[in-house]
């Protein structure tokens, strides 16, 4: 087993992805994410780039990690509580890519 960078064309120049070689025929991408608060629509290039690493994923299997801060999603029913375009759009992503939210929970202060 070994290590090796995995490319992903992404519009965000502050992202690193580590690509790891499970066996010879099984490549996981490893993708620690943490999205502001405060990041606007405008700001927000997280979209491109989950959709980029989700629709690649027969050259690796994603996984992908982190504290995206999406206050407004009711991840029992998958629903958005109050609209907003940035909540609207993850939710939206991660359907169209059939994608999993596992942790539904916040975490402890």
């Amino acid at each position: 087993m070994g290590t090796s960078i995995i490319q992903v064309s992404v519009a965000c120049s502050h992202v690193r992805l580590l690509g790891v070689d499970i066996s010879s025929d099984l490549k996981l991408l490893l993708m620690c994410v943490y999205r502001s608060p405060s990041s606007d629509l405008v700001n927000d290039k997280l979209f491109e780039l989950l959709n980029s690493v989700l629709k690649n994923r027969h050259m690796y299997k994603p996984l992908i990690i982190g504290d995206f801060n999406f206050p407004h999603i009711n991840w029992d029913n998958w629903t958005v509580l109050k609209s907003d375009n940035s909540s609207d759009l993850f939710l939206q992503c991660l359907r169209d890519n059939y994608a999993f939210q596992y942790v539904d929970n916040v975490a402890p202060n």
